[in-house]
């Protein structure tokens, strides 16, 4: 997942380039550009929210782990 968020991440940067390079009278090509923009953006968020959620389910499991494993006789 924290690849994807960097690829995500790298597309905001190409869209926003795109958004520079486009004159401005093309309302609607900016329009559809900065709704892209808002929808990385949103994606990126939950993605983030996820692993920040993940990584403290993961660690409050990582004591559980170590006590519950058997040792080999």
């Amino acid at each position: 997942m924290r690849g994807i968020v960097e690829r995500m991440r790298r597309a905001r940067e190409v869209v926003g380039g795109a958004q520079e390079a486009l004159p401005d009278d093309l309302v609607g090509a900016q329009e559809r550009l900065a709704e892209l923009d808002a929808f990385y953006e949103a994606l990126i968020e939950s993605f983030v929210t996820v692993i920040e959620e993940w990584d403290k389910k993961r660690a409050s499991l990582a004591p559980q782990r170590r006590e519950g494993a058997t040792q080999p006789a």
